[in-house]
């Protein structure tokens, strides 16, 4: 792409906050693979960084609301989550954490049983609310906009109740070398909390975290009972998972 162009990209990405990429395709009249490149150029740069199927201009960085993101990969969430449904069983104690992938799980149980979900997340309680074999206990604390969530204070205290059968984990990223990590650093002690008074973790994530590092470390794959995703991981985390007794699931194994 001709540096005029590229410099009308910045440009317009410096002006407008978290512009979609399919904006900059219609406004710019280039296809998305074209797109991507010149975003590749620019980032490598260091004057435009890229996250959520958004961009946005160095030292602008703005969090990408939660309705958003949730609109984001759909198909590759909701697969992810009919694995992690795959698991739940009647009369089960579960824990749905926050995130725009896990709120899905709820789509593929309204067949279960007698199933209790202990969750902060709102969207997750408002869709429980149509469900009639569910029921619902939600989390204390101040409310995180970002992911339409309580977070509470004293997280391990607020678990300490509970005995969970099976915890779904939302992550931002997961890699070898990086294990889990999340966006969010208010989110981390609910998450650690829940996965401490679990009898079983599964982490439920889209591939678009694959092999990726966000802001705040939660610990290494191995934290991991199950890992359910959309598609087939790199063969370097499915060699790890392999060697650490990690179950990986999703479509088609």
């Amino acid at each position: 792409m001709k540096e005029q162009k590229l410099k009308q990209i910045e440009d317009y990405i410096e002006e407008h906050e978290n512009v979609a990429l399919t904006t900059l395709c219609t406004e710019f009249d280039i296809s998305m693979s074209t797109l991507r490149r010149a975003l590749k150029v620019l980032c490598d740069r260091g004057v435009v960084h890229k996250q959520y199927g958004f961009v946005y201009a160095s030292g602008k960085r703005k969090f990408v609301p939660f309705h958003v993101r949730n609109s984001l990969n759909t198909d590759a969430k909701k697969e992810a989550c009919r694995c992690a449904a795959e698991l739940i069983q009647e009369n089960d104690i579960i824990y749905l954490d926050s995130g725009s992938t896990t709120c899905h799980i709820l789509d593929y149980i309204g067949h279960i049983r007698n199933l209790t979900v202990i969750t902060g997340n709102i969207d997750i309680i408002i869709k429980a609310l149509a469900l009639d074999n569910v029921t619902v206990f939600v989390l204390p604390g101040m409310l995180n906009k970002k992911n339409n969530s309580f977070s509470p204070a004293d997280a391990r205290q607020t678990f300490s109740a509970y005995n969970i059968n099976r915890a779904f984990i939302a992550a931002s990223g997961l890699s070898v070398a990086g294990g889990f990590s999340h966006s969010d650093p208010m989110e981390r002690d609910t998450k650690l909390a829940a996965m401490e008074k679990s009898e079983q973790i599964c982490f439920v994530l889209d591939d678009s975290k694959f092999d990726r590092t966000s802001l705040i470390s939660l610990g290494p794959l191995t934290m991991a009972d199950m890992i359910c995703t959309n598609r087939e991981p790199s063969p370097a985390i499915q060699q790890y998972c392999s060697d650490s007794h990690i179950l990986l699931r999703y479509p088609g194994k």
